[in-house]
């Protein structure tokens, strides 16, 4: 089963208990999903678009999954079904004034970020993120053997920085390679990485994370004055990347989940059990995260003059033998900042080779 269908019926399950229903499976000959119109609208056929809203009416109406969705059904459909909008009538990546969208996949890609779009109307936004998110999906990154995991369960809040009491932070050197979990709902779990420069540097920060990911750099004690110095978004199993100049200080650099524009609040479930406050088996199931948890995070720290990579402020024969020895691999040798050191580079550093 895949993720959707899993948050579906989970969702179908705990609404249709809360309610008393004695549920049954919808007769065979439903055509409940896709090739089935709208629910809320009469059409010819069986069934309907939406499976968790058509097998909830054939529940009270059984004719309608076994010869035609008439208008009873439709209006039983708005009557019992106003929570269901993915697999309403409305193109995704169209505007529509009517919450959720045809396609449920990409529906249920949008609205765990943005209720907005499945509880009001699918506005301009809406259309933004399905056009952004739902090409992306669901995927998996793979954690550099180098990381250094934060070593936090995502129900604890032990480097939330700035956003807890106390403002606790992971102190860190650069370079250095971090990996970890970003959680949200209740609590918001983001993490915090403070380091310190003695000189201006050039510091490039990159995240890869399995969630629509952002690094925001910033400077300044959490009671102010704090200054954002710089923020990047990416999509899932891409990259966010920060990179510049900076002058000697303390900065922090903060990894959560947003786009561009707007900070996702919700959506990314943490996947672990705290012991100490299990949830009441009473309540429904939590709804598992459409997106992965996982992030890797490397922050290097090299000259600001482009192609001086041992610090000493000229471009020459040490420079190119430290590009050289890292061909192939990552690092502050990445001049371009694909992702690899290689021919491009090397022409970057000759380009910029001290007289």
């Amino acid at each position: 089963m895949n993720v959707f269908a899993a948050r579906r019926r989970m969702g179908f399950f705990a609404l249709a208990l809360a309610a008393g229903a004695v549920l049954s499976a919808a007769p065979a000959s439903a055509q409940c999903g896709e090739g089935a119109g709208p629910c809320t609208e009469p059409h010819a056929g069986p069934g309907c678009l939406n499976p968790d809203c058509c097998e909830l009416v054939c529940v009270d109406a059984a004719y309608c999954c076994e010869t035609n969705w008439d208008a009873k059904c439709a209006d039983l459909a708005i009557d019992i079904c106003d929570w269901v909008t993915c697999g309403n009538a409305g193109e995704c990546y169209t505007i529509h004034a009517t919450p959720g969208c045809e396609n449920i996949g990409c529906c249920e890609w949008v609205c765990p970020l943005d209720a907005y779009c499945c509880y009001t109307v699918w506005d301009a936004f809406c259309v933004e993120e399905a056009m952004r998110l739902c090409p992306v999906g669901m995927c998996s990154i793979e954690i550099p053997a180098d990381a250094v995991d934060e070593n936090e369960r995502c129900y604890d809040r032990d480097n939330d920085g700035c956003n807890i009491a106390g403002f606790p932070m992971v102190d860190v050197v650069l370079p250095t390679v971090r990996s970890g979990k970003h959680s949200s709902g209740a609590p918001r779990d983001t993490d915090w990485y403070r380091f310190t420069i003695a000189s201006r540097q050039r510091v490039r920060i990159v995240l890869n994370a399995e969630f629509p990911g952002q690094i925001v750099l910033t400077q300044g004690p959490c009671l102010g004055p704090m200054v954002v110095v710089d923020e990047a978004v990416g999509l899932p199993c891409d990259e966010a990347v920060i990179d510049r100049c900076l002058e000697p200080g303390t900065y922090a650099c903060l990894v959560g989940s947003a786009g561009p524009g707007r900070i996702y609040r919700n959506a990314f479930t943490c996947d672990e059990i705290d012991p100490e406050n299990p949830p009441d088996p009473k309540d429904p199931p939590p709804i598992p995260s459409p997106y992965g948890l996982r992030y890797a995070m490397r922050m290097d720290a090299f000259s600001c003059v482009l192609g001086d990579l041992d610090g000493d402020g000229l471009v020459g024969q040490v420079d190119l033998a430290i590009l050289l020895g890292a061909w192939g691999g990552v690092g502050a040798a990445d001049l371009n900042g694909d992702g690899v050191v290689g021919s491009i580079d090397l022409a970057i550093l000759l380009g910029a080779w001290s007289a």
